[in-house]
């Protein structure tokens, strides 16, 4: 059975290059492959708008919602933000993270949460300290940059 014309000779756009404005950072963890991390790029725009590495993970909701008064603290669930695909791919990159041949600082994150929050809380919190390592990451290339245009 033959494609009609317009499927066989459609190509597919190459990806988005990277320029001074959306390096993609290079010393990212292994669990987050170049695909990924454009899309990172892509849906966060410019990191510096981020005065913190905790708001970067607020943002893609990762943080948990807190319910408090003087004396009670209470833990609710995730705060959904915005990019629910982009929090779904990062998610994905924890889990690969904390497996065998991952990175041995999220791993050792994960086994101290896990027995104590739960499996999927812990792989939360690793999630949103990668977060927070690519920010950083980011904004080195950018400063570097800076540094090398000056």
């Amino acid at each position: 059975m033959e494609l009609p014309r317009h499927t066989r000779d459609a190509r597919p756009s190459p990806p988005p290059a990277a320029d001074s404005r959306h390096p993609v950072p290079a010393a990212c963890p292994p669990a987050l492959s170049l695909a990924r991390r454009r899309r990172f790029i892509l849906e966060i725009g410019d990191v510096r708008r981020f005065p913190t590495a905790d708001s970067i993970g607020h943002y893609l909701g990762l943080t948990p919602s807190e319910y408090s008064s003087r004396d009670t603290l209470q833990r609710g669930h995730n705060l959904k933000g915005d990019p629910g695909r982009l929090r779904a791919a990062l998610l994905q990159c924890g889990w690969a993270s904390v497996r065998t041949g991952g990175d041995a600082t999220l791993r050792a994150v994960d086994d101290r949460l896990a027995p104590r929050t739960g499996k999927k809380r812990a792989i939360i919190a690793v999630t949103r300290r990668l977060v927070v390592r690519l920010r950083a990451r980011w904004l080195e290339v950018l400063e570097d940059g800076r540094a090398a245009a000056a």
